[in-house]
């Protein structure tokens, strides 16, 4: 009858006991030290074991491994080069994926764990040139260690079973690291060495605690000793040192064999709770976060860390961040002695903690997550860190370029814009907005706001005449609260909660007609896809506004002999936006011989023109990553009111009659200032500022907020967006 197989938590494993490993780990007591002994003393001993234990007995490796720290001193030193002779030879003994290696190995290991206890601790330079000779050979041993555990592909780290054997034989690698690796200099030297050292520190952060036999984080134990080496590791300059994180997360990842989905879950593990867990070990909460961090920093360098960044956002990651920079906050106002972090610890990672969202605001699909986070709360904490005081220059440079540059780019997506707006209101109630508006900075927050509110009016007005999805029935009225509501699939633009709706809304309802209609303006002003509706009306816009500018530049190049069919614009939506015009042999000829983006236009198919202008326009924005810059193409419509006319300024000092609006004019390819105009936009935000006043307490009527007052000028002002012309197609 076949023997049954043995389950991870019996006394034996691989023909080492869990009696034998305790006593390895923890130093043997006089009854174990009797019985080894065998009736000879340690003297008479000790000759036969040093003898049987290069010939591979596991019986006298096991005695050398157990007797290290009792050993005098110049036996220490012949135990360890004979422990390490052991794990050098190994291969030559037998398969190292052998049961008998895996003993051998874990027998050496726990031997040489015992360092630290043996009468040869305080030679450091002895042992230090023995582990050194063989250091590959025990870094690989290691590892096989570290890959039997990792690779099983757990569901979750708190369902893990608990291996004595192995997680005691995990806890000698990190007192072996901690002996070996405990000097700057061989931290330096190790830092780029390539010889897997990085990805064994990197698995022991990855490691769950139900797999730790000794899972303590206290300042003395060795698997805190190997975190603090990791985290100094990964501060030495990555470039002068070698150090690859991205390349090091993707061999683990190889290695392993996880799913993208264990992967998160072990990299979030420790953060989960962020006052709890920094309460249990700040210096573990602190290298997830930076490890995390500095992956982000690759943004796409290859796909695995893209994949896996993604992954950690979906995880949670964002909320995470903003509880944690709360915690810091809440920390200062605590007696000192009962704060976590110190003022330099705390000032660290709260620029951290900024680079991380400023970091996920950049990523692909930029857009959702800079939602998220104003969803989450942002704005209100960077109004706390501000007030606190607790920047360095460096992390002040990095907000205030999210909330002036990263964040105001993506107001050309319409549910950026809401959350924005939804996180500027709750500032102004809490009061909290007079904080940034009083920064030194505090340019820049105007940049923001006036960007906002800008924008707002175009969202608003456009909202009035063509609605996002989750509107009501243009039949029978019922919201999206309440039914499924679809589009109409010509025009994009009627709802309906049932095909019955619809087809009523067809025969009897007049959307035969207007349907048709609808249709024929979508298509002639370039808003035929959903999410190209907004952004292709705030190129218009700018397009609208700078006209007297781009009219400039194409007088100057009819004097070339360039006629507007011979050119090409683009509208780039940075802030300030870009707007180029080039020949458009030129632009053709910077795509000649290269792929280009799925999502681009020909630039070859733009030959009808009007007398005044290109007939095409090729709008940029972007969503995040380093390349995914969406190109979108808007056909001019042949209307007057799109060529605006009327008092041209090219900055701000010039326009006394505007001095309520702080108005950023578009550049060129080489940042010279477009000339532009006031359009019905300016006008109406230069209102606003004109006229609204904050309510007094118990005025339930009047708007709360500039915000909802233009909110609610814009969707009643017909005469917004009227160059659209879509009021009469409807």
């Amino acid at each position: 009858m076949p023997s049954k197989p043995k389950n991870r938590g019996d006394s034996k494993k691989d023909g080492i006991s869990v009696e034998a490993c305790h006593a390895i780990m923890k130093g043997i007591g006089e009854m174990e030290a009797e019985n080894m002994l065998e009736g000879m003393t340690l003297e008479e001993k000790i000759p036969l074991a040093f003898e049987g234990a290069r010939r591979g007995s596991i019986e006298d490796i096991c005695f050398v491994s157990s007797f290290l720290e009792k050993f005098p001193e110049t036996h220490a030193k012949e135990a360890i080069a004979i422990l390490c002779k052991i794990i050098d030879q190994l291969e030559i003994i037998t398969p190292p994926q052998s049961p008998s290696a895996r003993h051998i190995t874990n027998i050496a290991l726990l031997g040489l764990s015992r360092i630290h206890a043996s009468s040869i601790a305080h030679n450091r330079h002895t042992y230090h040139g023995i582990l050194e000779r063989s250091w590959l050979s025990i870094l690989c041993r290691m590892q096989s260690v570290y890959d039997e555990i990792l690779s099983s592909s757990f569901p979750s780290s708190s369902n893990l079973p608990f291996d004595p054997i192995s997680a005691m034989t995990i806890t000698s690698v990190h007192s072996i690291i901690s002996v070996f690796v405990d000097r700057e200099e061989v931290l330096k030297q190790n830092a780029g060495a390539g010889d897997g050292l990085l990805e064994l520190l990197f698995k022991i952060w990855l490691t769950p605690d139900a797999l730790m036999f000794d899972n303590s984080l206290g300042p003395l134990s060795p698997r805190r000793r190997c975190l603090y080496i990791l985290e100094t590791i990964l501060a030495i300059d990555s470039d002068s040192k070698g150090v690859r994180l991205e390349m090091t997360v993707k061999t683990v990842l190889h290695q392993t064999r996880w799913e993208l989905d264990l992967a998160t879950e072990r990299y979030l593990q420790h953060l989960r709770d962020p006052a709890k867990a920094c309460g249990k070990c700040p210096m573990l909460f602190s290298l997830s976060m930076a490890i995390i961090h500095r992956l982000g920093e690759e943004q796409c360098s290859n796909d695995t860390i893209c994949k896996l960044n993604d992954n950690l956002l979906k995880g949670g990651l964002l909320p995470i961040t903003l509880k944690f920079l709360s915690f810091l906050l809440e920390e200062i106002d605590k007696a000192p002695e009962s704060r976590v972090f110190s003022e330099e610890a705390r000032v660290r990672m709260i620029g951290l903690c900024i680079e991380l969202c400023r970091n996920s605001v950049t990523t692909r699909n930029g857009p959702y997550w800079t939602s998220c986070l104003l969803d989450l709360g942002l704005l209100s904490v960077v109004a706390r860190i501000l007030s606190s005081g607790q920047l360095l220059d460096i992390s002040r440079g990095y907000l205030w370029s999210m909330i002036a540059l990263d964040i105001p780019r993506y107001f050309c997506h319409r549910f950026v814009i809401s959350a924005a707006l939804n996180a500027v209101k709750k500032l102004t109630h809490s009061g909290d907005i007079k904080i940034l508006e009083a920064d030194d900075k505090g340019d820049l927050w105007r940049t923001f706001t006036n960007l906002l509110l800008e924008r707002t009016t175009l969202k608003m007005a456009l909202d009035r005449v063509n609605p996002e999805p989750g509107r009501k029935c243009i039949n029978c009225k019922k919201p999206d609260s309440e039914a499924r509501i679809f589009k109409c699939a010509s025009c994009m633009s009627a709802f309906y909660c049932s095909k019955e709706c619809q087809t009523i809304s067809w025969k009897s309802g007049g959307h035969r007609l207007k349907c048709s209609k609808l249709k024929e303006v979508i298509d002639m002003t370039g808003t035929g896809r959903p999410f190209d509706i907004f952004i292709n009306i705030v190129a218009l816009s700018e397009f609208r506004r700078h006209y007297p500018g781009i009219e400039r530049r194409l007088a100057e190049m009819k004097k070339s002999g360039l006629q507007p069919k011979d050119l090409f614009i683009t509208i780039t939506l940075t802030v300030p936006p870009t707007i180029v015009l080039r020949p458009l042999q030129e632009e053709t000829a910077s795509a000649g011989g290269h792929l280009q983006d799925r999502s681009r236009p020909s630039r070859v198919n733009v030959a009808r023109t009007y007398d005044c202008c290109p007939n095409k326009i090729r709008v940029e924005s972007y969503w995040g990553g380093r390349s995914s810059t969406v190109h979108t193409t808007v056909y001019l419509p042949p209307y007057d009111q799109l060529y605006l006319r009327g008092n041209v300024y090219m900055n701000n000092s010039q326009m006394k009659d505007a001095l309520l609006i702080c108005r950023r004019p578009a550049v060129d390819e080489e940042e010279k200032i477009i000339a532009f105009v006031l359009d019905e936009v300016d006008k109406h935000m230069m209102d606003a500022r004109e006229h609204f006043v904050p309510p007094i307490l118990d005025d339930n009527k009047s708007s709360v907020t500039i915000y909802d007052y233009i909110e609610k000028k814009a969707a009643s002002n017909q005469n917004i967006l009227s160059w659209l012309k879509l009021g009469s197609k409807f």
